[in-house]
């Protein structure tokens, strides 16, 4: 597992009061049964966390997975590390 996703996963257990080793890349957020206001402070501890901004809409952002958040924060890290360059 790669940083992001591990840093990920850790988020998402802290601030969702989640067992992390019940989480795995492959849990479905519906299934995880988050508030929304958990998920809403997710994200921004997300953003925070990798200096990132989250959009909440788009067509890239069709959150089903914990993975498709893990792959969301890591091509908005690419992109902001190529525009950092």
């Amino acid at each position: 597992m790669t940083e992001i996703e591990e840093k990920v996963l850790d988020i998402v257990a802290k601030e969702c009061r989640l067992d992390r080793a019940s989480l795995s890349l492959d849990s479905k957020i519906e299934d995880l049964k988050i508030e929304s206001i958990d998920l809403m402070q997710t994200i921004f501890q997300i953003e925070e966390a990798f200096d990132i901004y989250v959009p909440q809409e788009g067509e890239n952002f069709k959150l089903t997975t914990l993975r498709d958040v893990t792959d969301a924060v890591g091509r908005l890290v690419a992109e902001k590390q190529g525009k950092d360059a």
